[in-house]
């Protein structure tokens, strides 16, 4: 590494991330052409300083938009920083693009762009958006070496909205096998039973939304709110 950046990692393995990305900011200054710079001090604010939002977005379009060594892989978090912002379309046209390069660092957030990518297809909720929505999770799901609930939500979420309720059911159970009983699961079971019942006009399942809230999610809601005082009582 070249040595006048060393600083600027060094405040990163501190936890110094406004002094870093400070640190970044004047080279850059100095020199609008340090793309090694300006790439990673948007990483830096990707990473840590969230309120940088607008500052991370400028960074990665010059890169991704001119050419250089950080084209794709800034493509790549501009899929990511725009589905978590809701440009669905923004987030759609970068991570396809990312997705087809095999540029350095693209394969260690892969499962990032395809987790963006599935969201993204969802929120604009065609047939066709959604199909290739359920193909991107289906392929986290695949590929991941570890379970993530995120993303079995995400497919529930999906095949909910393409009204494939007994897929929707199935993959809520794996969740359950795979993570256990949770204010998350009793939320989703609840909302999915209340999307089924509107879709069958099955009072039946009404009901078990109506159990799963008041029994379950409110119980959950009222022992967490009592640890929390007594966490807080405990404290003093």
């Amino acid at each position: 590494m070249n040595e006048k950046y060393k600083a600027a990692f060094d405040y990163i393995n501190e936890g110094k991330y406004e002094d870093a990305y400070n640190y970044f900011s004047n080279i850059v200054d100095e020199n609008k052409n340090d793309t090694f710079a300006r790439f990673y001090r948007s990483l830096v604010a990707f990473s840590y300083l969230p309120t940088k939002m607008q500052e991370t977005i400028d960074d990665l379009e010059l890169l991704a938009n001119s050419k250089n060594k950080y084209t794709n892989i800034s493509k790549a978090y501009l899929s990511i920083v725009y589905c978590n912002i809701e440009m669905p379309l923004k987030s759609i046209e970068y991570g396809e693009c990312a997705v087809k390069s095999t540029d350095e660092g693209i394969e260690d957030v892969l499962l990032d762009i395809y987790f963006s990518l599935s969201k993204s297809y969802m929120m604009l909720g065609d047939p066709s958006s959604l199909e290739m929505a359920l193909k991107c999770v289906d392929y986290c799901i695949e590929e991941s070496v570890e379970d993530i609930a995120d993303v079995y939500i995400n497919k529930i979420d999906i095949l909910s909205r393409m009204n494939r309720f007994d897929e929707a059911e199935t993959t809520l159970s794996t969740l359950y096998v795979k993570f256990g009983s949770s204010f998350s699961y009793y939320y989703i079971s609840a909302e999915l039973n209340i999307l089924i019942y509107k879709a069958k006009d099955d009072k039946d399942y009404l009901q078990k939304a109506y159990h799963l809230f008041y029994e379950k999610i409110i119980f959950l809601f009222h022992t967490l709110t009592i640890f929390s005082k007594n966490l807080r009582v405990a404290m003093h």
